[in-house]
């Protein structure tokens, strides 16, 4: 998949078609995407993202199409936010 930097209201079509990909996305809208960890938080600060820990979550979107678009979001919401307990402490 191509890169993204146009925000878009994240969901199940969204998240699909960015199969492969690393999304970030924040206040519900998929922010940015690349192909790589690294290139996702290169272009969240090309578009003005300065902390990627304001992002709801930056994650990995699976290809394979047997996995559940709820339980994924709520695993990786929930694993973005103990990320943040944690660095806080």
């Amino acid at each position: 998949m191509s890169e993204t930097t146009t925000r878009v209201v994240f969901n199940k079509a969204i998240w699909r078609a960015h199969a492969g990909d690393w999304i970030a996305v924040l206040g519900g809208e998929l922010v940015v995407s690349g192909e790589t960890f690294v290139r996702t938080l290169a272009l969240l600060a090309e578009v003005g993202v300065t902390d990627p820990e304001d992002c709801d979550f930056i994650a990995w979107v699976p290809e394979d199409d047997r996995v559940n678009f709820e339980r994924w979001r709520e695993r990786v919401t929930a694993a973005q936010r103990e990320f943040r307990r944690r660095l806080r402490g």
